[in-house]
């Protein structure tokens, strides 16, 4: 398994990070998702094998918000 942490913009409140949650969570590949209003950030656990950074990006924007992978 793999982890990628993303900064995110544009979150209001809490239904926007169960939003992305929800999105993340429903991609093949996502073991868990841990997305947080406070930090405007999200961890994702995932098989690399089966999805991407860039398609978990794309999840992201796709419903509405602002994403960019942090380096570690």
């Amino acid at each position: 398994m793999t982890r990628a942490i993303f900064k995110i913009k544009g979150m209001h409140c809490g239904s926007c990070s169960m939003l992305i949650n929800m999105a993340l969570s429903e991609l093949d590949g996502v073991q868990s998702v841990e997305c947080e209003y406070a930090t405007a950030s999200a961890v994702v656990t995932f098989d690399d094998a089966r999805v991407s950074v860039a398609q978990l990006r794309q999840g992201i924007v796709d419903n509405g918000y602002q994403a960019e992978p942090v380096i570690q």
